[in-house]
């Protein structure tokens, strides 16, 4: 069998493998990674009730309820509508768009409510990501290689299984994003009217599918007016069909125009803890190993864990720009370009918006978020698969084995990352290792006890995220505050009423943290001993608990 035939059974057998076990990660285990903020508040969308609604029922009478009273505020209920879900976007977190929201509602409805069914649904809409993948790579390079090559990537990536799975917006964005791509190209040859239409609609959704399109749709416009050499007939029908597009999604330009504070406030732009230049350029340098190859490491990572990250950082890095450049000088520029602005414009955009607003300290800017560079990764992935390719295919009979196994091992490595997320309950998608770690000792010690109270000075963001977490008959005592609502409650310095009746519980846990005056209260409670339960070894955090003497 010549090395052509061999190759190419050997890609056939590697695509159907890959895409198998992608999508066999993708639809297995949701039940077994510990639920993020973002996705509790998701959970909450499907109910149709508003944080303000939580709020309000707490606050307004302090009492304790079980977490079964409060897994209202995180399944669907019958008096609340498709509409009740969009109107608590428009008023709480309006730079969400609703399309995924609506779609995960009916989905809920229909499959079930667990984090499980909703991070199921998920993982299904992000199946489309394979074809529209393979559609795109073959608009763009011609090479039905490439395009396998690309699809096989796509499925092996952790940074796409961890999205996948994910209970928020991300998979179906992802998905839109390749499709809309994949039809500008084919529109753009063809020239047809219907194309433009077609363009139009794709773009439309993908805005509903998350309001970071707009950004992907400045990279096509640029694209073609680049292309085009700003030539009016070839421009203007996508000019109209972009205008199009924006009409259609102009009923949440209007709420994001009339929410512009909130907006600001919930995409973390109005702290006062502002980034350097320097600071975001650190964070930026470090970007395509986060998408590549994050290895969540813990911040009290040890001299080796640090060096294998930096050094991971680093090859990443100079991977990328090695990729790149092998792209830009081998392929026409309407193909190199394209992939170009589908990074490059997303990235700007953002980078843009961290320079002028100063960069939100607790996120380390937009641009250093991964799921909002989800158009970069898209782009990094066509370009990868392109030098896989051409490598593979030009030179001697031993370099081409030689990029065939470098192509495997890529594969490999990714699939074994990818494995090690989807066993683990913990992945980089849920934030600071070792805090999680911390979390789910807590929820252990808790679930564990003889009717227990958990007495918290918690935002409502992390009562639901406590719901989650807890078994059904722990009783929750707390006056929340508001994340992403506009109620005057503080949670600060919140004790339990003099006349709280305690007999009926055994242990009352103060977590996650005491004030002061709480501390203050648990101290005057005779009939309990004040304790701290050691949480982690590695770290000085305990819980504390009042038991019953």
């Amino acid at each position: 069998m010549s090395f052509k035939n061999s190759f190419r059974v050997t890609t056939i057998g590697l695509m159907v493998i890959a895409i198998a076990l992608g999508v066999f990660l993708r639809l297995t285990h949701l039940d077994t990674r510990i639920s993020t903020h973002d996705e509790v508040f998701t959970a909450l969308r499907v109910s149709g009730y508003t944080e303000a609604d939580l709020v309000a029922d707490l606050s307004t009478s302090v009492r304790p309820v079980d977490v079964q009273y409060l897994q209202k505020y995180q399944r669907p209920n019958a008096e609340k509508t498709v509409l009740n879900t969009v109107l608590g976007l428009a008023q709480e977190e309006p730079q969400l768009t609703p399309l995924y929201y609506v779609l995960i509602k009916g989905w809920a409805q229909f499959a079930g409510s667990s984090m499980a069914m909703l991070r199921s649904g998920s993982a299904i809409i992000s199946l489309f990501a394979f074809p529209c993948i393979y559609w795109l790579s073959l608009e763009l390079f011609n090479s039905h290689l490439t395009a396998s090559l690309a699809t096989v990537l796509l499925a092996a990536s952790p940074f796409s299984l961890m999205y996948s799975q994910d209970a928020r917006h991300y998979g179906l964005w992802t998905v839109c994003i390749l499709f809309s791509s994949a039809v500008l190209l084919k529109v753009s040859r063809s020239g047809r009217r219907m194309g433009w239409v077609l363009y139009a609609f794709s773009m439309a959704v993908s805005l509903y599918a998350g309001l970071l399109s707009v950004l992907v749709g400045v990279g096509h416009f640029i694209y073609t007016g680049v292309m085009s050499r700003y030539r009016l007939p070839k421009i203007l029908p996508h000019a109209f069909a972009l205008a199009a597009s924006f009409v259609i999604f102009s009923p949440w330009i209007a709420v994001v125009a009339t929410q512009g504070s909130q907006v600001q406030k919930m995409s973390g732009q109005v702290s006062a803890n502002k980034l350097s230049i320097f600071e975001l350029a650190r964070s930026w340098v470090r970007q395509p190993g986060r998408l590549l190859y994050d290895l969540n490491q813990p911040p009290e990572a040890s001299f080796v864990e640090r060096i294998l990250q930096y050094s991971v950082t680093g090859l990443c890095l100079v991977f990328v720009i090695y990729t790149l450049y092998i792209l830009c000088r081998t392929t026409a520029k309407e193909v190199w370009f394209f992939v170009l602005t589908l990074i490059g414009a997303t990235a700007v955009g953002l980078v843009i918006q961290d320079l002028t607003l100063g960069g939100h300290a607790a996120t380390g800017g937009m641009s250093n978020i991964p799921k909002y560079l989800t158009p970069c990764f898209l782009g990094l992935i066509l370009a990868i698969a392109h030098l896989f390719s051409v490598h593979i295919i030009q030179g001697s009979s031993w370099k081409h084995q030689l990029w065939q196994g470098g192509f495997a091992a890529f594969v490999l490595t990714q699939l074994l990352l990818s494995l090690s997320i989807w066993q683990s309950p913990i992945a980089p998608i849920n934030g600071r290792f070792e805090d999680i770690q911390t979390s789910m000792a807590a929820f252990e010690v808790i679930n564990q006890a003889e009717k227990p109270l958990l007495v918290t000075e918690s935002s409502a963001w992390d009562v639901m995220y406590l719901i989650q977490n807890l078994k059904p008959e722990v009783q929750i005592l707390t006056r929340p505050s508001c994340v992403s609502c506009n109620l005057e409650v503080s949670s600060t310095g919140f004790v339990p009423a003099v006349n709280q009746k305690l007999d009926q519980y055994r242990h009352i846990f103060l977590y996650p943290s005491a004030s002061e005056p709480l501390l203050a209260w648990a101290k005057q409670q005779t009939a309990f001993q004040l304790n701290e339960t050691p949480l982690s070894p590695s770290q000085p955090t305990k819980l504390m608990s009042l038991d019953r003497i």
